[in-house]
Formats: structure tokens, C-alpha cells, sequence
């Protein structure tokens, strides 16, 4: 969540009427400008899986945007980026092309790998200071995340459990 805060704070043509988690943060912490903070920065994807965008969350919130994980969505994990992107492309049949590149020939797999493969390139990661468990911004976080994160932790035995779903097929069985 905070990395993903930190690439939307940097990408120039991102202009959101809303205030992101970094600088919600921010704000919070030096100038305490927001309370309560903006609705929609609380409990992002718990309010995205049960298209519930006003008002207080509740405990039947949570337990049904993990049914609609564990029913609808492939999980993938950024912590787990190579292997994520192997599922996603096992489940949808997906084949790296090989591309024409200043008259070379670049493999397909050769992009894959550049940004998420194993040389550790990751391209697209954006580095930012790390969150100490405990401090002032950790219990902001855990604040605004009390449904979110126990549904990432879901999320992350979800991931676990749908291995189980792509060991079977790398033998060569389709998902369709």
C-alpha cells in the first residue's frame, strides 16, 4: 500500500481530487489537517470488492470482499512478482512474443525478464523509506487499514492456495 502510494504521488499525469495515503500521512502527521480523513482513502479495496464507497465499514464488509476474492480474482502478490506474473500467464494462455528491435531480435521472455525476472532489475519498483512497526505512521496505517489488512492477509493465503490450482496445470492442462 505504501509503495503503491508513493508511484501515484510520482506519476505526472495523476491529478486525484483526493489526497493519497502519502500525503495524507504527511498531512496527519505534521499538521493533523484531516480528521476523519477523506472516505476514500479508508479501507481501499475492502470498499472496492463490495462497491461500498460511503459510510462506516462493518465486520460483514470484510467477510464479503473475501468471498469475492476467494470466488472471482486470480491473486497476484508484488512480493511474489515472478511467480504472479508466471499465473497470470499460465491462466490466460498468455506466450511471450518474440519482438523485431532496431533490426535484432529480442525474445519475448527478455522484457519479462527485464522488469520482473530474476536479475533483480524491477524496473518498475519505486523505492521509499521503510515503515517502522510501531511508529506514528505505522498506527495511522493500521488505522485506516483495519479491514484491508486483514484481507490482504487473506489475500496472501488465497495466493497460496490457487498454487495448488497452477502446479495441476503445468503439466499442461488448460484453465479453459
Amino acid at each position: 500500500m505504501i509503495g503503491q502510494n508513493w508511484y501515484v504521488d510520482k506519476l505526472p499525469w495523476v491529478n486525484f481530487p483526493i489526497l493519497s495515503l502519502h500525503n495524507y500521512i504527511a498531512f496527519t502527521m505534521q499538521l493533523s489537517l484531516f480528521h476523519p480523513p477523506p472516505i476514500m482513502i479508508l479501507q481501499r479495496m475492502t470498499r472496492m470488492l463490495t462497491n461500498n464507497f460511503s459510510g462506516p465499514l462493518q465486520t460483514a464488509d470484510l467477510e464479503a470482499a473475501k468471498e469475492t476474492l476467494r470466488q472471482k480474482c486470480l491473486i497476484g502478490l508484488t512480493t511474489k512478482m515472478e511467480e504472479s506474473i508466471s499465473r497470470i500467464e499460465m491462466f490466460f494462455g498468455w506466450k511471450p512474443k518474440d519482438l523485431h528491435r532496431n533490426g535484432h531480435l529480442v525474445p519475448g521472455s527478455e522484457c519479462r525478464n527485464q522488469y520482473f525476472g530474476n536479475r533483480g532489475v524491477h524496473l518498475n519498483k519505486n523505492k521509499h523509506p521503510p515503515v517502522v512497526p510501531g511508529s506514528d505512521t505505522w498506527r495511522v496505517l493500521e488505522e485506516v487499514n483495519r479491514f484491508d489488512l486483514p484481507l490482504y492477509q487473506y489475500a496472501v493465503q488465497l495466493f497460496d492456495e490457487q498454487a495448488k490450482l497452477f502446479a495441476s496445470r503445468e503439466s499442461g492442462s488448460s484453465f479453459h
